[in-house]
């Protein structure tokens, strides 16, 4: 009898109380600081480090954060009930981290003002852009998504430490999480500083030696066994001193080197992994990488970002068919524009003309139709800018490679060549492209009569670029009657206006690029030159889009091999501009490189492989004071006058429809993980019991939420009647206390299985008894129900 009274109240309660709470009460106060000493060093280590690597200008105190975390985990960790105090918590953590975040924010517009709701409004908005690139693939530049992430995550880790230690007296929850967050921080940094870390592992060694002190000490109270006295300090003395010995060996010991066979199966096993992940990098671009990054890594994004770095490490040996020609090797194009930079949308998969590389050498009849002359190239595979893409000189036609077409919406509009295969480093592979041999007369000739297919993808703009822009690109363009000569006028322009610098500034918050660089910078590289020549031709109307790959050149070719040894250094960005009856034709207007030499109408042989281009010119390069002959020689022939059209808005960049749904899609997730928590938490005091036990000792700590509670001397049969008539319910109560009752105290028997009759028809009760629980408790936490007792 006694056995099931104490089944029946305090012994369940008992069994339910947090960890703080068993054996006796609360731990006396130097026992809480002890650990609470330990666990702050462990926790501001990794915070430190963190903040340390300067991720961000706009960063704020993450060892403030971090306090913040450690002292609200900290009390609400001792806070009941068990959801509230979660809730509570949370509450903290996104006000802590919003408010941090908005404080040093760089404002997009600093004379707007600087109050909260200046800063709020602004901290929406940008985490709207934010979401509506993660969204909808596209790319962002923005640091400040970054920076609320990280400055939450710092609080979260601490105060998930503080409630492991002091509510589930749980050591490897309190520490694993900022022990990861501090390697992978390390990781990322150069060379690999570890002072941090050797603090954390300090005070990791001795909280752990704590936390089973006192888990020890708790097991005597149990048998009534006094503790020594100062037996905590004597603890930490000790371990101290073993915690150093064990840095001491650990820092001693020689380091193996990184074993290849097991370093490349690693990289397999993790690449689907990587690759699902690769695209998010897309939104975090305006994060310093510590690490060298290449400006054109991403296959569906082009982010137009600031200061960049090109490495010198070999990529590519390029062979191509004359050692004179020097085209622009094509790894990719995009065709939407809007705040962030460049991405391909809407891209399909189609095969590629059943031709063999020797076939296409000679063209089709409609590469010769349309005035594509054929160039063939051999690559070897360093370390690849992608092993998804082929390079090809121009738009792809062939390759003796398995591969396949990436397309547009129409089948014509052929962006790039994809392996079917990963051509990683060491492979080799040679493709066949085509490039436009028209001359400028022809091209004068080909006017503005554009399919639907290319008005409706390659004339958007997004529905925010600024007017100036607009007005500009009108104003350089003129009253030129053919695209050509815009194009031509737009690319002098730009060549004559603008200076080439790999290290210009990052643009303002929530500010339009090509904007920025027309308007502020007034320099940058070759995507910024590419951009705005492809913006601002698609502003008149004229079709336009940004292809990125590598230039060849002298400085990359080797006289002793006869190949172009490409590195990162000769990447490169172009727009192409779309012509009827001849497709893409590249341009450049970056200073860095000449401009393309135009073929006259005349001299363009079109026989065999590779006929004539050094004779043609193709790609020779001209001085700028050429361009001027040039335009002269066009002015006098008549073809500036006229209008290249109106300016073309396919579309507007993120609607605010999808900026709702990115913010509904983040409130969805943010409570599904809640939901997890807070299941995670009811779940876990439960663990390791019988489903019977576990059955009813849920319904005793909901009874007790709603003040339903039995005594500790009602047996549970008792209990189970009591609760039955105060709901006034119909369920069969009592099966669920004799259930516990046969697993806690009768004859081991095998457990019944889920499926069983008997465990169906308990779970079913049980169901349905904590819901009603629930709703007495939620009206009792409301005032709206009282049950005198």
């Amino acid at each position: 009898a006694a056995d099931g009274a104490g089944g029946g109240g305090r012994g369940l309660a008992e069994l339910l109380a947090p960890a703080a709470r068993r054996g006796g009460g609360a731990p006396p106060l130097l026992e809480d600081a002890l650990s609470f000493a330990l666990l702050a060093a462990a926790q501001f280590a990794v915070a430190l480090s963190i903040a340390g690597a300067n991720w961000v200008d706009e960063m704020p105190s993450l060892p403030a954060a971090a306090a913040i975390g450690l002292v609200s985990g900290t009390l609400c960790a001792r806070w009941h009930p068990l959801p509230a105090a979660l809730a509570l918590c949370l509450a903290v953590g996104l006000a802590a981290a919003a408010g941090m975040t908005m404080h040093t924010m760089e404002l997009a517009d600093p004379l707007a003002g600087g109050g909260i709701a200046e800063r709020w409004g602004e901290l929406r908005g940008r985490m709207g852009d934010w979401l509506a690139a993660l969204f909808g693939g596209g790319v962002s530049t923005d640091p400040l998504p970054f920076v609320l992430l990280l400055v939450f995550a710092v609080w979260l880790v601490p105060a998930l430490a503080a409630w492991a230690v002091f509510r589930w007296r749980n050591a490897w929850l309190a520490l694993l999480p900022g022990g990861f967050a501090l390697l992978t921080n390390i990781s990322y940094l150069p060379g690999k500083p570890a002072f941090w870390f050797v603090v954390f592992l300090f005070a990791a060694i001795l909280l752990f030696a704590r936390i089973h002190l006192l888990r020890t000490v708790r097991g005597w109270r149990g048998r009534e066994v006094a503790a020594p006295p100062w037996i905590s300090l004597q603890v930490l003395h000790a371990g101290a001193w073993f915690a150093l010995a064990l840095l001491a060996a650990a820092w001693l010991l020689p380091a193996g080197g990184g074993w290849a066979p097991a370093s490349a199966a690693w990289s397999e096993a993790v690449r689907p992994f990587a690759d699902r992940a690769a695209p998010f990098g897309q939104v975090f671009i305006g994060i310093d990488g510590k690490h060298a990054q290449l400006v054109h890594q991403f296959e569906n994004a082009l982010p137009l970002q600031g200061r960049v770095r090109l490495g010198e490490e070999p990529m590519y040996v390029v062979t191509a068919e004359a050692a004179g020609d020097a085209p622009l090797l094509r790894a990719g194009a995009f065709d939407r524009y809007g705040r962030g930079g460049w991405r391909l949308s809407g891209a399909d998969r189609a095969e590629p003309p059943a031709l063999t590389v020797e076939a296409a050498r000679f063209g089709t009849p409609s590469t010769r139709a349309s005035l594509r002359l054929p160039v063939a190239i051999e690559v070897r595979v360093e370390a690849p800018l992608s092993d998804r893409r082929l390079l090809t000189a121009g738009e792809p036609l062939a390759s003796d490679v398995d591969a396949e077409f990436i397309t547009g919406a129409a089948g014509a509009d052929v962006i790039g060549l994809r392996p079917r295969r990963r051509a990683g480093s060491g492979a080799r592979y040679s493709t066949v492209g085509t490039v436009s041999a028209a001359g400028a007369e022809a091209l004068i000739r080909a006017g503005g009569d554009y399919p639907a297919w290319v008005r409706e993808r390659y004339l958007q703009l997004p529905g925010g670029l600024p007017d100036r822009v607009r007005a500009l690109a009108a104003e350089i363009a003129g009253d030129a009657g053919a695209p050509y000569v815009a194009a031509f006028q737009v690319e002098r322009y730009l060549r004559n206006n603008y200076a080439y610098d790999l290290r210009v500034e990052d643009q303002p918050p929530r500010s339009d690029p090509v904007d920025h660089f027309l308007f502020g910078s007034r320099a940058g590289y070759f995507d910024h030159f590419a951009s705005a020549m492809a913006v601002m031709l698609r502003a008149v109307g004229v079709p336009a889009r940004v292809a990125v790959g590598f230039a060849l050149g002298p400085s990359s070719f080797d006289e002793a091999t006869r190949t172009y040894v490409l590195s990162e250094a000769d990447s490169w960005a172009w727009p192409e501009v779309w012509f009827p009856g001849f497709g893409w034709v590249e341009f450049s207007p970056t200073p860095g490189r000449g401009a393309l030499a135009r073929p006259g109408p005349d001299a363009v042989p079109l026989a065999g492989p590779g006929a004539g281009l050094e004779e043609l010119g193709l790609f020779d390069v001209i001085p700028d004071d050429e361009l001027e002959a040039q335009m002269r020689a066009l002015e006098e022939a008549g073809f500036a006058a006229g209008s290249p059209g109106a300016a073309a808005d396919g579309g507007a960049g993120a609607p605010i429809p999808l900026a709702i749904l990115g913010w509904l899609l983040a409130i969805a997730a943010a409570a599904a993980a809640l939901t997890l928590a807070v299941r995670g938490a009811w779940a876990y005091p439960t663990r390791g019991l019988g489903p019977a036990t576990a059955r009813w000792a849920k319904v005793q700590r909901l009874s007790g939420w709603a003040g339903l509670g039995a005594p500790s001397h009602r047996t549970p049969f008792e209990a189970a009647g009591d609760l039955r008539r105060e709901l006034e319910t119909e369920q069969p109560v009592e099966l669920l206390a004799g259930g516990f009752t046969r697993e806690r105290y009768g004859p081991a028997q095998p457990r019944p299985g889920p499926d069983e009759p008997a465990a169906q028809r308990a779970g079913a009760v049980y169901v349905r008894l904590r819901n009603r629980l629930f709703r007495e408790t939620l009206l009792r936490r409301l005032g709206l129900r009282r049950r005198p007792r």
